[in-house]
């Protein structure tokens, strides 16, 4: 009995030493990420903001999502406002569609 109960706790020990290593690396490696980028969240320091609803939308303006990045940085963009903004939220599966006509086009 005792030596089920050690070897228990040895393998809970083990499991959160592994698990606690994991979060561990999983942080530093998120902040390196960030420190990589050089992002500063000081909203004071924004010059240029713009307006952008749906970036990734090539029907209406018949533009790529290359060219959009191109054109913000042409115009020296420090903040995008609604860059993804939908009416309604995006469905994770074509069954969560409320037509059955957006169902058909999506599949």
């Amino acid at each position: 009995m005792v030596r089920i109960l050690s070897k228990g706790l040895l393998a809970a020990v083990a499991i959160i030493g592994i698990l606690a290593f994991g979060l561990f690396i999983t942080k530093e490696l998120l902040k390196e990420k960030v420190e990589g980028a050089e992002v500063d969240h000081n909203l004071s320091k924004i010059k240029v903001a713009v307006v952008y609803e749906r970036v990734t939308d090539g029907m209406v303006t018949n533009r790529s999502v290359e060219d959009v990045i191109s054109l913000l940085k042409e115009m020296g963009v420090d903040f995008v406002f609604r860059g993804w903004w939908r009416w309604t939220p995006c469905p994770n599966r074509c069954e969560d569609l409320p037509s059955s006509k957006a169902r058909m086009r999506c599949e």
